[in-house]
């Protein structure tokens, strides 16, 4: 009478032990795959973004830092006016102008007058900070911006 029970009862594997000896399909495969894919063509546009967006606002940060310390020495130092020497900030200079970073720098900062001086006083009115891209084929703006306006602008 057992031998007749264990005919009609036969053994099936769970479902765990059917993967281990089957394996991966070849259909699970490619639907693991599209998946990657698919999530990969929507995340990837915007993690540039998230990058250009960040170098932009360095260069934009370092402007607004050094019009600060250009406004605290107007205040601090007579004769009160700013000044278009950035050493005289703190900053290092390399050739007339200041890097954006010290580790991967991406910007240079300049500092101009913002129209054509009559007379050295003239430096008591208005300097202008400029923010060009070490590297123009990387997408970076310029950025200037002018003491008597307050804020940064994109340079078309």
């Amino acid at each position: 009478m057992s031998t007749k029970l264990t005919r009609l009862v036969r053994y099936k594997p769970s479902f765990t032990e059917r993967i281990r000896t089957r394996g991966v399909t070849l259909i699970e495969l490619i639907m693991v795959t599209a998946l990657i894919l698919i999530i990969s063509y929507f995340s990837v546009p915007s993690y540039t973004n998230y990058i250009i967006e960040k170098r932009q606002d360095e260069g934009k940060q370092k402007i607004l830092e050094i019009m600060k310390k250009q406004n605290h020495f107007k205040m601090m130092t007579p004769p009160y006016h700013y000044t278009l020497d950035l050493s005289e900030l703190g900053y290092p200079l390399i050739s007339s102008a200041v890097l954006s970073s010290d580790e991967n720098p991406r910007f240079k900062v300049t500092a101009s007058l913002c129209t054509t001086p009559v007379d050295m006083n003239d430096i008591a009115l208005c300097v202008k900070l400029r923010a060009d891209p070490i590297d123009p084929l990387a997408g970076d703006s310029i950025w200037e911006m002018q003491s008597n306006e307050g804020a940064v602008r994109l340079v078309p």
